[in-house]
């Protein structure tokens, strides 16, 4: 049933709407709107048949304007402001109905308790801050002039305002129940939609980094081989390093869980085992709390730029010792400094764009992360540093009402 709603629900929104929080409020108007439908129809009907036309008429104003929400939604009008003027009309029609049943001991009064539960799912926090506020002055008003002893238009008898003020609170009992379901829903398959859009990012992120890393690693490989110019070496070499960027993409997949400490810890074992393998002492300290501020994207582009800094210190430091650290930056507010020194024979770090060590990769990484890769003499040895901020920089979005 829920499903069969959602669908005919969905006919009613403009055709390539994608953002989700406009989807849901869209979902919601258009759900809101038939419960109201449903809701001010038989209270004004019940208002205009008891004595009241001023009232009936009052209410069934309403009706119309909620019956059109489905089709102004469709031609795109701003669910904002659509679900804002309701509510102003609402509010309108409480104080008329109030107005024509006794003032403070209306039953219509209980409708200020809804109007702001009305207009949240579509008009947001502000709104409803707004309308929670007019609400509560309505009622300030009709109290004081009750203390005041002024006395209202009373259009029904005392039976048929009791009756009256028992289908007004029931019925607002049920509004609400139904509100906070239909919000609920609308909610849900927003937040599935949302998921499912992550879902298909993350596997188009995967699939190029799998194509820029280790598809061409690959392809490089086999070029070579097919030519017989890759020494068996050099060929074990390049599939270690594939075999290493693959598990470096496992383990910085963004699931629920998703923990850079633990994609860190994974890296550190295999680099740990290939040091005790070539006799190199591996020291490793770790700010962990700050680096789990990292996306999985982020978090890759940061294992893979660690991954290469300690391989090029193995192949090619000469070094007893190699130190890894991931700290808070000195020098750059909220960023981290993640530094790989090596305590070998060293080189002129000036001479950088002739040392054919992987740099162009690396500065690659860096750029992506909006961060710089600095290198300096650490006598003895290198020492290089990837800086950058924690939290990448949000894109600026246009916005819309």
């Amino acid at each position: 049933m829920k499903e069969k709603l959602f669908a005919i629900a969905d006919g009613f929104l403009p055709e390539g709407l994608s953002d989700n929080d406009a989807v849901r409020r869209a979902r919601a108007a258009v759900f809101l709107s038939w419960l109201g439908v449903f809701f001010t129809s038989v209270m004004g009907s019940i208002y205009a048949a008891f004595g009241s036309p001023w009232s009936g008429t009052a209410i069934l104003l309403i009706t119309a304007g909620l019956a059109s929400v489905p089709w102004l939604v469709r031609r795109k009008w701003s669910v904002f402001w659509i679900g804002n003027v309701l509510i102003g009309q609402t509010w309108l029609a409480t104080l008329i109905v109030v107005t024509r049943s006794g003032g403070f001991p209306s039953p219509a009064l209980a409708w200020c308790f809804l109007l702001p539960l009305c207009v949240y799912p579509v008009g947001g926090r502000g709104s409803a801050t707004f309308w929670s506020v007019a609400s509560a002055a309505q009622m300030l008003f009709f109290f004081v002039m009750e203390l005041s002893g002024f006395q209202f238009v009373q259009d029904f008898d005392a039976r048929t305002l009791s009756i009256l003020r028992i289908s007004g609170f029931a019925g607002v009992i049920l509004a609400t129940i139904t509100v906070l379901l239909a919000f609920e829903s609308a909610r849900a398959a927003s937040a599935l939609a949302l998921e499912k859009a992550q879902r298909a990012l993350e596997r188009e992120r995967i699939l190029d980094d799998v194509h820029d890393g280790v598809g061409s690693q690959l392809l490089g490989l086999i070029v070579r081989s097919r030519s017989k110019s890759l020494p068996d070496a050099e060929l074990l070499s390049g599939l270690e390093s594939c075999l290493d960027d693959l598990r470096l993409i496992v383990d910085s997949l963004e699931p629920l869980d998703h923990s850079f400490e633990l994609a860190l810890a994974a890296l550190r074992a295999r680099v740990q085992a290939r040091c005790d393998a070539s006799n190199i002492e591996l020291n490793w300290t770790s700010e962990l709390e700050l680096a789990n501020e990292l996306s999985a994207e982020r978090s890759l582009h940061v294992l893979r730029a660690i991954q290469e800094l300690i391989t090029n210190a193995q192949r090619h430091a000469q070094t007893p010792r190699i130190d890894v650290s991931v700290s808070a930056s000195c020098v750059l507010e909220n960023g981290l400094d993640v530094t790989v020194r090596d305590h070998g024979k060293g080189f002129d770090p000036t001479q950088l764009s002739r040392s054919g060590r992987g740099l162009k990769s690396l500065k690659t990484r860096a750029r992506k992360l909006g961060g710089e890769l600095l290198f300096e003499a650490a006598a003895p040895g290198t020492r290089a540093t990837l800086r950058f901020a924690r939290q990448a920089e949000p894109e600026a979005r246009p916005t819309s009402r």
